[in-house]
């Protein structure tokens, strides 16, 4: 009997040890901090803690819970509720840490309505952006469309898309408390269970650039669309040093950037003012890879659009093969982009010069199959033969999600088989001894 229970014990740790991949492939942007801004009227609950907010928890197991008492759980009281039609604003800004590229927030309520914890006023969310902290700009208000009723408790989790792109630091988000009619004028509380804010690809969501109905008018061998913004679908981004991404060593926070959705490569100034030689490939950058843009350089990245659709499809994916054609030793003329203002002018692009012999070529800094390797040497073929290989890359970068869930999948199923076979052994061996 005491060897069948070590057999279950080493079962269950075994298990146990597994367990924990069930839950490392959460990606979504965790902020520094939460504050909260009030006048007096707003108020955090005593004894609750606000960075529960930015640890990454949402507490789904909060959701169908009357329970407002579970960890997690960070609730702001209107200490003015008994005042009929007056109606308390709750601010609470969030710290990114550093200057990032936002263009979605997240909050993660939990509402009980029978409790007194409801949602915003009208659904309304009013969303500020700041760099020092101080001074605050309003680029949105949001209207939820969930909103907590009688006999309902739980997890609503928004993601806010802002409808566009900001540099930031600081993300304020302001609600007020609405009516209560059942037992005071008006709402006492809200609850969170985290906050934070990031780009929509960072949330796992699809994101693209402004399309308009006119097709879009584009500069170069490879254009450009922003400079020092994280990578979007058809995008042609460029990055430069003292961007919001790159440290003053020009080191780029890859993740932040979304360096694992392109193609591009790395370029350094020549003695000719505007003329830049290519020194290194990129392609789809692990975000452990060190990139380090050259002093005066930059790195650029070329992003495809998955949507068939869109008007951006195949001239994304034309520049998706041209920057995959571009080789070590290319020399590039850049037009109306200012480096060391980190601006754009109305016509930016890359414009192809030649290509210097070199007698190494610098491997990609993430490996790339044989097959890739061939398509890019024998790129002599026509722009039209070569725009279908354009998609198909494409196709590979948008789906790099979809992967990893697939993977996530089997990950799972083998954990629940090893678990079941750890189960039936033990049973074998339960009956064996019973036999005895």
């Amino acid at each position: 009997m005491k060897k069948i229970t070590g057999y279950l014990l080493i079962a269950l740790f075994v298990i146990a040890l597994l367990s924990p991949t069930l839950t490392v492939f959460a990606a979504d942007p965790i902020a520094k901090s939460v504050t909260l801004k009030s006048n007096g009227d707003v108020v955090i609950r005593a004894n609750d803690d606000i960075a529960d907010l930015t640890d990454g928890d949402k507490v789904w197991s909060a959701e169908g819970k009357n329970n407002f008492n579970i960890d997690g759980i960070v609730l702001f009281q209107n200490t003015k509720t008994a005042t009929a039609e007056y109606y308390p604003l709750c601010e609470l800004i969030i710290d990114l840490g550093t200057e990032k590229a936002v263009d979605t927030v997240n909050i993660t309520f939990y509402h009980y309505y029978s409790a007194i914890i409801d949602t915003p006023k009208d659904g309304k969310i009013t969303i500020s952006y700041s760099i020092d902290g101080v001074g605050f700009s309003e680029i949105e208000t949001y209207t939820m469309e969930r909103k907590a009723s009688a006999s309902t408790s739980g997890i609503f989790d928004e993601n806010i898309p802002l409808g566009e792109r900001v540099n930031a630091r600081y993300i304020m988000v302001s609600m007020q408390y609405g009516d209560y009619p059942q037992t005071k004028p008006v709402n006492e509380w809200f609850g969170f269970t985290e906050l934070s804010a990031g780009t929509a690809l960072q949330y796992g969501e699809e994101e693209s650039i402004d399309i308009s109905e006119e097709p879009p008018k584009v500069f170069g061998d490879l254009y450009i669309t922003q400079i020092n913004e994280s990578v979007v679908s058809a995008s042609g981004t460029i990055f430069t040093r003292g961007g919001v991404f790159a440290d003053e060593d020009g080191v780029i926070n890859n993740a932040a950037a979304n360096l694992a959705f392109m193609q591009g490569f790395i370029a350094e100034p020549t003695e000719t003012d505007g003329v830049f030689k290519v020194t290194e490939k990129l392609n789809n950058v692990p975000n452990e890879t060190v990139v380090t843009i050259p002093e005066g350089g930059f790195v650029y990245a070329a992003s495809g659009d998955s949507n068939t659709e869109s008007l951006w499809y195949e001239i994304s994916a034309a520049n998706v093969t041209a920057t995959n054609n571009i080789t070590v030793g290319t020399t590039l003329t850049l037009e109306g982009v200012d480096l060391n203002a980190k601006k754009l002018s109305e016509e930016p692009g890359l414009y192809i010069d030649e290509t210097e012999p070199v007698s190494e070529v610098s491997e990609p800094v993430s490996e790339v199959s044989d097959e890739s390797d061939t398509s890019i040497e024998e790129s002599d073929t026509s722009a039209e033969e070569s725009i279908p290989a354009a998609e198909s890359s494409v196709a590979d970068d948008s789906s790099d999600v979809e992967k990893t869930e697939k993977n996530n999948t089997w990950v799972i199923i083998l954990i629940v088989i090893g678990g079941l076979a750890v189960i039936g052994v033990a049973a074998y061996l339960i009956n064996k001894s019973r036999k005895k």
